[in-house]
């Protein structure tokens, strides 16, 4: 699911939930790897980064909808929230629709 960025800034200015953390990086663009497994991501209590071609985002396990997350971000502004029920599904829609590098 994309979000325009207006609705994005009416909802909040901070994405992120406050209670996470920086973590590491969860999937390589350049060898096209998993870093971090789901349950490594669902279990942290981090955001983890997620970096490709011509975009940076931020990855984390959303426990109240029990979907994961990605903040995607270009020119430092946010451009799309996609989630879905895996960690592979918003990755792989991320780098499709923004280029995996």
């Amino acid at each position: 699911m994309n979000v325009p960025l207006r609705k994005l800034i009416q909802v909040s200015n901070d994405v992120i939930p406050k209670p996470l953390t920086e973590g590491d990086q969860v999937y390589s663009n350049f060898d096209h790897e998993f870093q971090l497994t789901e349950k490594q991501v669902k279990t942290s209590g981090c955001y983890h980064h997620h970096a490709g071609w011509n975009f940076s985002a931020n990855v984390w396990w959303n426990e109240k909808r029990q979907k994961f997350v990605e903040e995607v971000w270009q020119h430092r502004r946010i451009v799309a929230i996609i989630t879905g029920d895996t960690l592979e599904q918003v990755i792989r829609e991320t780098c499709s629709q923004y280029g995996s590098g």
